[in-house]
């Protein structure tokens, strides 16, 4: 299993159009100072951090437009998907295949073509009379292809905790003793 791309709308300084970010077998996010090179990690964290804490949402993952202030958002939905291929499926006739605990939720775009995993934070901040607002956050597989753009509640499947402890983003790395 591989990631193969994180797509992010509206977190931090990811604005309102969808940003798309692939990976290959070694990726380095270089850029200027406010780029999102960070963000990318911390969206990365927020879908699979170690601890409730990093996984949490909060009135400041909101993204907001420049010369906006944060106390004018009134309701902003955010999301961060992330996407997994199956390289080891492609080639069967040896003994590295394999099948992930999430075969149910593949997705298959063309016949003879791998399968593909989608997993998303969806989030939605609502301004209501206290200091943090109303913060709503979920957990899906999204089963269908990428190519539909039309996101239902049929394609929509909740995640359960425990299997996205299954994959795991640690970041900042822990230091090291010397």
């Amino acid at each position: 299993m591989k990631l193969a791309k994180i797509k992010i709308r509206n977190f931090r300084s990811f604005g309102n159009e969808e940003t798309i970010i692939n990976f290959d077998s070694i990726t380095a996010l270089i850029g200027a100072n406010s780029t999102g090179k960070t963000a990318t990690m911390q969206a990365l964290v927020k879908l699979f951090g170690t601890t409730q804490s990093e996984r949490e949402i909060h009135r400041s993952d909101f993204h907001i437009e420049p010369r906006q202030l944060p106390e004018q958002l009134e309701n902003c939905e955010l999301y961060i998907e992330a996407v997994f291929v199956f390289p080891e499926l492609e080639n069967t006739s040896g003994s590295t295949a394999s099948i992930p605990s999430f075969f149910r939720y593949f997705v298959v775009d063309e016949q003879a073509k791998p399968p593909y995993i989608r997993i998303r934070l969806e989030s939605s901040f609502l301004r209501d009379d206290t200091p943090e607002g109303s913060i709503d956050t979920g957990y899906f597989f999204i089963t269908s292809s990428e190519k539909d753009d039309n996101i239902t509640d049929q394609v929509r499947k909740p995640i359960q905790r425990y299997i996205m402890s299954n994959i795991k983003c640690i970041y900042p790395c822990p230091k090291r003793p010397k």
